[in-house]
């Protein structure tokens, strides 16, 4: 797994001290999505799981936050 993580880091150009931001929040992902795939739920984890990125953040601020999450412009759609 951490040869395709620093291969994905160095296609994207991304450093490699993102490896240690990134492992401890895929861990927790995987430890907390569970598709029912027995009532026809989707394997591929990209329903489930969304990257934000927020501007001004630190890698250090990276969590992983279970539930929803809104934008402060919803009640503009």
């Amino acid at each position: 797994m951490m040869s395709l993580l620093q291969q994905l880091l160095y296609n994207e150009s991304l450093a490699l001290s993102w490896r240690d931001i990134i492992v401890p929040l895929v861990c927790q992902v995987v430890q907390t999505v569970r598709p029912d795939v027995k009532n026809d739920d989707d394997m591929d984890i990209r329903q489930y799981v969304h990257i934000k990125k927020i501007p001004g953040g630190k890698k250090s601020d990276s969590v992983v936050v279970n539930g929803f999450v809104c934008t402060k412009n919803i009640a503009h759609k």
